[in-house]
Formats: C-alpha cells, sequence, structure tokens
C-alpha cells in the first residue's frame, strides 16, 4: 500500500487563527509544530495499516511550512509547485520526489487555461486528481467552482495523465454532475477510484 499525506495547517489540531497559520504571525511557530505532528500521526496511522510507501507534502499557501526534519523519518517528502492563482486562494499543485511519479492535484480549479500552463511545464503526469462534480453556487453567478465532466477529460487530455482520480464528485448539494458523469466525458478507462 503506498499513501500520500496532504498536509495544510488550516483545519490542523489547535490551529484556529490567521496568527496559527500565516507567517509572521504570532503563533505561526506553534502552527507549523502543530501541523507537522498530525502529518507524522496519520504516517503512523499508514504505517500500522501496512503501508510502505508514504509520500508527504506541505499543501499550505507557499508550501514553506514543513521544515526539513518535520517528515517521519519512514516518509518521503516531495516536492510542491503552484501554478498563478486563478482567484484567492485556489490554486493548482504538482506533486513529485526524487524517484516517484508525478501527481498533478486541481483543487478548487475550473480554468483550463491553467491546465494548459501547468501541463506546458510538467506533462506528462502520472495521476491526476481532479475536483470535477461541476459545484455552483448562486452566490458566485452559478459559475463553476471545480471541474465539471467534459472539463475533467480535457484537462486529463492536457496533462497527458495515464491515471485519473475523481475527487469532490458526490456529498455536497451544490454538485450538478456525478462520478458517471466524469465517466461519460471519456475517461473510464483511466478513472480510479477516490
Amino acid at each position: 500500500m503506498r499513501v500520500h499525506v496532504s498536509a495544510d495547517m488550516e483545519g490542523v489540531t489547535g490551529l484556529a487563527g490567521a496568527a496559527d497559520v500565516q507567517p509572521g504571525g504570532r503563533d505561526h511557530g506553534r502552527g507549523r509544530s502543530m501541523m507537522a505532528e498530525d502529518m507524522n500521526a496519520a504516517v503512523r496511522g499508514a504505517l500500522a495499516a501496512g503501508a510502505h510507501a508514504i509520500l508527504v507534502h506541505d499543501a499550505h499557501g507557499p508550501t514553506r511550512d514543513l521544515r526539513p526534519d518535520d517528515p517521519h523519518p519512514r516518509a518521503c517528502a516531495g516536492t510542491t509547485e503552484w501554478g498563478p492563482p486563478v482567484a484567492e486562494a485556489i490554486r493548482t499543485v504538482r506533486v513529485t520526489g526524487s524517484g516517484l511519479p508525478t501527481v498533478y492535484i486541481s483543487g478548487d480549479n475550473a480554468s483550463l487555461d491553467l491546465v494548459r500552463e501547468i501541463a506546458a511545464r510538467y506533462a506528462p503526469v502520472d495521476t491526476a486528481v481532479l475536483f470535477a462534480g461541476a459545484p455552483r453556487l448562486s452566490a458566485l453567478d452559478d459559475a463553476l467552482l471545480v471541474l465539471d465532466g467534459q472539463g475533467a477529460a480535457a484537462a486529463a487530455q492536457l496533462l497527458g495523465a495515464r491515471r485519473v482520480v475523481a475527487a469532490h464528485v458526490d456529498s455536497w448539494a451544490h454538485f450538478t454532475e456525478t462520478r458517471r458523469d466524469v465517466e461519460a466525458a471519456g475517461l473510464a478507462d483511466r478513472l480510479r477510484p477516490a
């Protein structure tokens, strides 16, 4: 079993405010330590469950919160590349490490222009985790918040992805498409369970 642990400070145990998660914030140092502890707890759990390869990476903001000695000794720390923001805090990420497969994670992004820019630098990728489900909110003029099925198929094509994981395709009332829509868009042959 191989496991990927993506650590982000928002939501980490005990972190409740901006001073905990922003560089230069009053409690940012403590926040970094808390994130590392939560990440390593996930690594220990994965090891106990039989994982033989674990990739960890920092997915918070500018991705500079994990210190070199933070990751568990049995985990491999990958690097994260952020694409340009589509809107405040909406970005796309690529994860890889020496000798590891490349993983593209779309994040909250519905822009194929952004995918095209990332693909020009890093394609092909081994696995693309694509946030799909076509959620829309009336407060945002019903604009797509993440990819729809057709967008996910186009993103996979642009990235040259050998495998695709569709994330965010169920569970929320504002999703307008399901995993079946992603499959129907032409990804059934490469689609893996989330």
